[in-house]
């Protein structure tokens, strides 16, 4: 007699969802995505995590996005007024409500 293989349904990658994201955030201006990083932006994100002993690595991107947009005026021509109404108006093409 021979036994089957035990089938195991696959796993998502990432950690899974407690909460319904839709109701999470509601009304609040966040953006929910996932993407990929390669390998040298992990590191990246993981040593930016580990110097200003942040939680995860999410929360290190975040802060690494937050000092480029704060330093965007300072390396552009345009103001910071300008970069922000730019940001906008490209979020408001994609849908998302600002």
């Amino acid at each position: 007699m021979k036994l089957g293989k035990k089938v195991q349904k696959k796993r998502r990658r990432g950690r899974p969802r407690l909460n319904d994201p839709a109701e999470t955030y509601a009304g609040k201006s966040y953006i929910v995505t996932t993407f990929r990083m390669s390998k040298r932006s992990v590191a990246e994100a993981d040593t930016i995590k580990d110097a200003l002993g942040l939680s995860t690595r999410t929360a290190a991107v975040q802060y690494a996005l937050g000092q480029v947009f704060r330093t965007l005026s300072k390396s552009s021509s345009r103001s910071e007024e300008e970069i922000r109404g730019l940001l906008e108006r490209r979020l408001a093409e994609l849908g998302v409500e600002v």
